[in-house]
Formats: C-alpha cells, structure tokens, sequence
C-alpha cells in the first residue's frame, strides 16, 4: 500500500465525528502494582536485645498475578535485608512477608520496607515507613490517654493498647474502671467482639499471655444510663481510669485515662425520694434556655417555686431543697408533685413528676 493510501489525521479524526461510525476501541492501560500496605514488626516499644522477626504486608493492587519482585526491609542503618516473592501473588490479595531475625538495639530507628516491581505503575505505594522505639528499661505502657463524648443511653467503643518490654512474656492483667451508678463497662477483644476472659483464674479479665514488644490492643465498651439516676454528682464530664499490671512482676503497672463527657438529655430526677427533710434535684438540659421548676400539693396548689424562669445553661444542674414551702415553713409529710418547665424557642417542654416526704 502506497503512503498516499493511508488515511489522513483530519480523515481519522473526520471518522470519530460521524454518528453511528463503528471503530475499534483502544485496549485499556495493563496496571502491573504491587505496594506495601503495614509493617507489622518492629512496631512501638521494644526492649534491648528482644530478638524480632521483621514482617510487612504487601499487596496486588493491580490487575495481574505478580512473581519474582523483590521487597527491601530497613531498620535504621543497622539492618537492610531484601527478599524475592517467588509464589504467585494474585490481584486484591495480600502475602505477609517475613525477614531474617533482628535483635534490637538501643535507639529510635526508623523501619522502611519496599517493594521493587520493574513494571511497577504506581511507585507511590511501594515505601511505607514507621518507626521503633528500643530502650535498657523493663516496662509496661497502657494508653493512650482519651477523651470522646456520649449521650445518656449511648454505648460506645474505646480502642486502647498494651506494650510490654521484659525478658520473659507474661499474662497482662486488666482492672475496670469504677463507674458511676447507672454506667457499665467491658473489655472486649481488639474487634470489639469478643469479652476478655480470665485466662489465668485470678478473678481478673487479662490479655492472655503476652510475647515481650509486642503491642496488643483491645476495646472498653461504655454504656451510660439511659438518664439520671440516684445520687448524682455534676456530671458534665465523667474521668474514667483503667489500670494493668503483669501477672509475673506486679510492681510493672500502667494506667490510661478515659474522659468522657456528656451530652445531656432534657430530664429531672431528685434523690433521695421519699425524703424526710431535704432532696437534691437533679435535671439536664441539652441547650441552654429559660427554666422553672414549681412543687405542688395533692390539691393542685402551689407550695413553693424552686426556679422562677431563670436562663441556665446547657448541662448537668443540682438545686437542693429543705422541704419547705415559700414561706419557709417545713411541708407535711404526704404526696407532692413538681413540673420542670424548658423553653425552648417559641415551645415549652414539661416534665412532670412525684416525690413523697416521710414524717420526721
């Protein structure tokens, strides 16, 4: 075929502009990709002279089974090791790839593996990087320190962590946190599935037994009160502390702080009910507004107004009482009502509830 048979660029392009012209389409880009996705040791803290499997995950983001590429592991200056996968790695899967032994040295290295496709098409996911801590003391670390907010009636999962530096592994006990009247706590597995058990027969929930530098997470489910109840105290925000301590070594404890605070709901209690001579009322708001809070007979009358349409804020309020009505004079023992009124815009909520005081 001469040169002048061939069709022109403008005669192609002619061609692609015709409605209902019938071309070929272009074969899609081959994508060759395969990338690093967690280095899963050497991670946190590590004591001198633990010896470590170094590993990382690597997966095929491409669209090809891969073989024979290499994956280069560092740590610091000080170990530098590269593999060759000669087993087949699907696409969408994922090989966990083990190195030669390293035995840790004192310092903060930083860990780097990579992996070295030649036809690789996206090099940006080859390097991961992390870092290690190594140090001489022998130690157990419980963290981190957390906050986060919750509803009344709200349950909610709290991810927490373990690193145990030792010669010797060990159970790793766990203490729950002391709660407030209403709440409940429990420790689950890292899913947040599983109850932790007492695999030791100790009467505490623990970790199981524990390699040394390894780090072990697990979850603190916490439920609050479907509203208040009892003797409460202001609870605008409630401390929580969980404690660990080594079942081989008990002077190896930790502690973390769990702070939680609270969003209120509208509600009003008031503790202790029947009373004799005083009651705490006890009411949330969930935004600040206009609040009034009256005390009635069994007859409907008015014996005293606690709060007289005052603008309060959002929260957790306490407001005591003596028993005694608006002209100071203590109640009779009987039934006795009271409303809490909330403005809130151009509506008022109202809550309406019963207390008993008791001859003295």
């Amino acid at each position: 075929m001469s040169r002048s048979a061939l069709p022109s660029l403008w005669h192609l392009l002619l061609i692609l502009t015709i409605p209902g012209t019938i071309i070929n389409k272009i074969p899609a880009q081959e994508i060759h990709d395969i990338g690093t996705i967690e280095i899963s040791a050497p991670v946190g803290i590590l004591r001198m002279g633990d010896t470590v499997t170094p590993r990382a995950l690597i997966a095929n983001f491409g669209d090809f089974p891969e073989r024979y590429f290499d994956v280069r592991f560092r740590i610091g200056d000080l170990y530098d090791h590269t593999i060759t996968v000669n087993t087949t790695l699907l696409p969408d899967s994922v090989i966990t790839i083990s190195f030669p032994l390293w035995i840790a040295t004192v310092g903060s290295h930083q860990v780097a593996c990579s992996t070295m496709l030649s036809v690789d098409s996206d090099p940006e996911n080859d390097l991961y990087l992390s870092n290690v801590q190594v140090t001489t003391e022998t130690f157990l670390l419980l963290g981190p320190n957390q906050a986060g907010s919750l509803k009344f009636g709200e349950s909610r999962h709290f991810l927490f962590y373990v690193d145990f530096a030792h010669h010797l592994g060990s159970t790793i006990e766990l203490q729950p946190p002391m709660l407030p009247s209403g709440w409940t706590a429990r420790l689950l597995d890292s899913t947040g599935t599983t109850p932790l058990t007492d695999t030791d027969t100790d009467g505490l929930p623990d970790l199981g037994f524990i390699i040394p530098s390894r780090r072990v997470y697990f979850n603190l489910l916490i439920s609050t009160p479907s509203q208040l109840s009892g003797d409460t105290n202001a609870m605008d925000s409630v401390k929580l502390i969980i404690k660990a301590f080594s079942a081989i070594d008990t002077l190896l404890k930790a502690q973390a702080e769990l702070k939680i605070f609270l969003v209120p709901i509208l509600t009003v209690h008031n503790y202790p009910n029947p009373l004799y001579d005083h009651t705490v009322f006890v009411f949330s708001l969930p935004n600040p507004g206009w609040v009034t809070l009256t005390i009635f007979n069994r007859a409907g009358e008015q014996i005293c107004t606690l709060i007289d349409n005052e603008y309060l804020t959002a929260g957790v309020h306490l407001l005591n009482w003596q028993a005694r009505n608006k002209n100071h004079q203590s109640v009779a023992p009987g039934l006795y009502h009271y409303l809490l009124e909330f403005k809130l815009g151009k509506g008022i909520i109202k809550i309406h509830k019963k207390l008993v005081v008791n001859p003295r």
